[in-house]
């Protein structure tokens, strides 16, 4: 479909009527070659400041991202490449935050008396059980929907949360005792909550 788009300008449908294309601009996003350019440095997350990356020359980025996956004669319509870094645990980390923060904000849009409060160990613990090189911050979400929404909507539902409750989201042991731990259902188990009445 995208060879006489990016030929063209135009793209033909069955019944023989023409899409013009010509003052469109595609985005495709891609995490073809990510193995590769993760062995480039990197101190934070977005669009790529390495130095050492900008040296490479655009052809051989293009050939990094195009290895067996798309014919050369595709990626030779390609305007322009950009990089953009990987997720670190610490930006998980940093993510898990700011879901809180939307959580509360959503809660108080809909006039819940509720406020949840997210311990520093506890992200560390979502970051730690999220991160899978390459999958990006989707684990995370499903986490915090698992471990975090669930098990306080079956709080609600179950009437073990009052009215005006601060929600302190913990962990059943501190961080350099569950670090190490590999074992994803376990630490899925030490997520817990610590509920105050009184907001």
């Amino acid at each position: 479909i995208f060879m006489p788009v990016f030929e063209y300008g135009t793209l033909e449908q069955g019944n023989g009527d023409q899409i013009v294309c010509d003052k469109c601009l595609f985005i495709m996003c891609s995490n073809h070659g990510a193995e590769k350019l993760s062995l480039f440095k990197q101190k934070t997350i977005g669009f790529n400041t390495n130095e050492e990356m900008r040296k490479l020359k655009k052809d051989e980025i293009k050939n990094i991202f195009a290895d067996k996956h798309l014919r050369p004669e595709m990626v030779n319509r390609l305007d322009e490449i950009v990089i953009f870094n990987s997720i670190s645990t610490n930006d998980l980390k940093k993510i898990a935050f700011k879901q809180i923060v939307y959580i509360n904000s959503y809660m108080k849009e809909n006039e819940w008396e509720y406020k949840l409060d997210l311990k520093e160990d506890a992200a560390k613990l979502l970051a730690l059980l999220s991160y899978k090189k390459g999958f990006g911050v989707r684990p995370l979400l499903r986490n915090i929907d698992e471990l975090i929404r669930y098990n306080l909507a079956e709080k609600f539902h179950n009437k073990k949360l009052n009215e005006f409750s601060l929600i302190e989201i913990v962990t059943k042991k501190p961080y350099k005792e569950f670090k190490n731990i590999e074992n994803k259902d376990e630490l899925k188990e030490l997520i817990d909550f610590r509920i105050k009445k009184n907001l």
